[in-house]
């Protein structure tokens, strides 16, 4: 199976679906991320989650990494259509079965131009339109979103999570004390809370926008 993950910034791909990553590469699967921003704003000097980006790409085993230049927090200066060329360009040629992407309700404006641009990148009308598309949700984006975060589609990583949280700790300086969202705690509390909705000690939650029998 192939695995694709677009997302707007460095750190999206593991606070959102770290566990489900790491489950898919324990399955054998081919994982693929194309994160769409450098990273860089004006609190951050360096290109620590880049680095980041790249040891989580080893530690996972992906197949391929891809970063492009679009400057963080700016997606909206961008053309649209120079944002689903960059995705076609990567993506289409790979043939995903999964696609993993933004929830469209976050409050962040570059999530939801991301998820705009994988619809329109991936829209059903090839042989290539993947069989399923699902939508993470990111701390600090989502819960404080335009729109209520009502999964539909869990996966238990109760054997997954202690890894998931040290991929979590590569990007240190993301991260805030509780009982800020993108703290340890509350990522641990997340994971367990949608754990008790399928009653396993740990979950991640997705939004399904498409899904297709083939």
């Amino acid at each position: 199976m192939k695995v694709l993950v677009v997302v707007a910034h460095p750190d999206d791909e593991v606070l959102g679906m770290g566990g489900t990553l790491l489950k898919h590469q324990s399955r054998g699967d081919e994982i693929y991320i194309h994160i769409l921003t450098d990273g860089l704003y004006s609190r951050l000097k360096d290109n620590s989650r880049v680095n980041a980006a790249k040891q989580v790409t080893l530690k996972l085993n992906i197949t391929e990494l891809k970063i492009d230049n679009f400057k963080d927090q700016m997606l909206d200066t961008y053309s649209i259509t120079e944002i689903i060329s960059s995705i076609e360009k990567f993506g289409v040629n790979i043939s995903p079965d999964f696609i993993y992407t933004h929830f469209p309700g976050d409050l962040n404006r570059d999530h939801q131009i991301v998820y705009q641009a994988v619809l329109t990148a991936f829209r059903p009308i090839t042989s290539k339109s993947p069989m399923r598309i699902l939508c993470t949700e990111v701390p600090s984006s989502t819960e404080w979103g335009i729109t209520n975060f009502n999964p539909n589609y869990f996966v238990n990583i109760s054997d997954q999570l202690e890894q998931k949280i040290e991929l979590v700790k590569l990007y240190l300086e993301e991260l805030r004390e509780f009982p800020h969202p993108r703290s340890i705690e509350n990522i641990v509390l997340t994971a367990k809370k949608w754990g008790c909705f399928i009653h396993t000690d740990a979950a991640e939650a997705f939004v399904i926008h498409r899904e297709t029998w083939k």
